[in-house]
């Protein structure tokens, strides 16, 4: 029994510690204090894509809280927006750069039982859970299968031993949910001035005065692996405070240093040549915003189309954007550590809980039950010990209370088990004599 008490317990800790360490690599899902504490503000994942063979229409999805509770909503007090701008290549710097200021904003508030979203066109209210479908604009909000997929276990053995593991299967996302916006827009209806550009993108969250940025998100893993280090400061709670598609100098500078830095040491962990200019590389990713370009062919398309063609010295071929079927971890730690989003790093883990479907709102319908609730309290729980403060200590209170009444427990079970035993051979001998 006392093997059997060690090896719960074990696995309890040795879980908590996967989870916990995986947040060093999730996208933008517990991507620093201030989401961590406040969850129901927090910017996980931003998709672009286009509605199939109809390069007109632009789809981009906003996920928002990692493991959502099925209690829960966004945020009512603040504002969930979708900028949207356009780029051109600077051959100067090797570059793609902001044409101008953001064009155009998706601007939306989630309230009990609907999601108000105000665009070029005016306002449009979205019934939670029902698709919306109103030319120019078609819309979905609503609770989603989280189409994320994380090794987490994996992730976090590379970030702590700068070396790359031996691929394995586990997903530790796998039974989360997530607040789903997604927004199919004709361009040339609701967003003329970005018809036959290519697009950047990110998102935001405001708060009620709209003047304080409480989380952002352009490109995945800027801020959990591209900025990650065993010994800097964190730089994610200061990212993502500063207005998507856009960070001023001295931050841009810092984010350039931090990146380059990491360039070299991922470089390290693997001994073939690397495939990019890392000064170059740097540059790009210090502009954290996602990159579409409608007018090229989407059949096939993958993350980093458009900033790989520019560090190859050549004209983009496909639009580029993130599709939710790609496996993004692959496709980041490739990039970093041999300098290709075309050479990806296997981690082993490639299907998420639930596959996209083809069709609007495209992600797949929530997880439920008994289990998807469990997966959810663990996840959240957790989170709070991937950074300092009151939640941090709330979970190790009640970690530590839990493996007590635990073995409590299984001290009683272990009792009434020996009582039984020698009632039971009491009884024996008793009829024996």
């Amino acid at each position: 029994m006392a093997l059997r008490k060690n090896t719960l317990a074990g696995f309890l800790l040795a879980g908590a510690t996967a989870f916990i360490a995986s947040a060093v690599a999730a996208t933008d899902h517990i991507d620093g204090s201030i989401t961590v504490n406040s969850p129901t503000i927090d910017l996980t994942d931003l998709y672009a894509f286009t509605a199939g063979e109809h390069q007109e229409r632009l789809v981009v999805v906003l996920d928002i809280i990692t493991a959502t509770q099925a209690w829960e909503r966004p945020d009512p007090s603040a504002s969930f927006e979708i900028v949207f701008g356009t780029l051109t290549r600077d051959e100067g710097v090797s570059t793609l750069q902001l044409l101008a200021q953001p064009r155009y904003r998706l601007r939306c508030s989630w309230q009990a039982q609907i999601a108000s979203c105000e665009g070029p066109n005016g306002t449009v209210d979205a019934p939670l859970g029902v698709v919306l479908d109103q030319a120019p604009l078609r819309l979905f909000a609503g609770l989603r299968s989280d189409p994320f997929v994380l090794n987490g276990v994996w992730a976090s053995e590379l970030a702590m031993n700068d070396s790359i593991p031996a691929p394995f299967d586990s997903n530790i996302i796998h039974g989360f949910n997530v607040y789903s916006l997604v927004a199919e827009i004709d361009i040339a209806a609701l967003m003329p001035g970005l018809l036959g550009q290519a697009i950047a993108l990110g998102a935001e969250v405001r708060d009620a005065s709209g003047e304080q940025i409480l989380d952002r998100i352009g490109r995945p893993e800027i801020a959990n692996i591209a900025l990650q280090s065993n010994t800097g400061p964190d730089l994610r709670d200061e990212l993502n405070s500063f207005p998507a598609l856009s960070l001023p100098d001295p931050f841009r500078s810092t984010v350039r240093t931090r990146v380059r830095e990491n360039l070299d040491r991922y470089d390290a962990m693997d001994p073939t040549p690397y495939l990019s200019d890392k000064d170059v590389l740097a540059e790009i990713l210090a502009d954290d915003f996602l990159t579409i370009d409608p007018a090229l062919p989407c059949d096939g398309a993958r993350y980093f189309d458009l900033e790989t063609a520019v560090l190859e010295g050549r004209q983009a071929e496909n639009c580029g954007g993130r599709p939710l079927e790609q496996d993004i971890i692959d496709t980041v730690y490739g990039l970093l550590i041999r300098g290709s989003a075309y050479d990806p790093i296997v981690d082993g883990t490639a299907t998420p809980t639930r596959t996209a479907s083809a069709s609007f709102p495209y992600l797949a319908a929530p997880n439920t039950g008994v289990n998807a609730t469990v997966l959810a309290l663990t996840g959240r729980g957790l989170s709070l010990l991937s950074v300092p403060g009151p939640g941090r200590v709330g979970v190790l209170i009640g970690i530590g209370v839990s493996v007590v009444a635990l073995f409590v427990l299984l001290g009683i079970a272990t009792r009434w088990m020996w009582r039984g035993a020698f009632r039971n051979r009491s009884a024996r001998q008793t009829d024996e004599f």
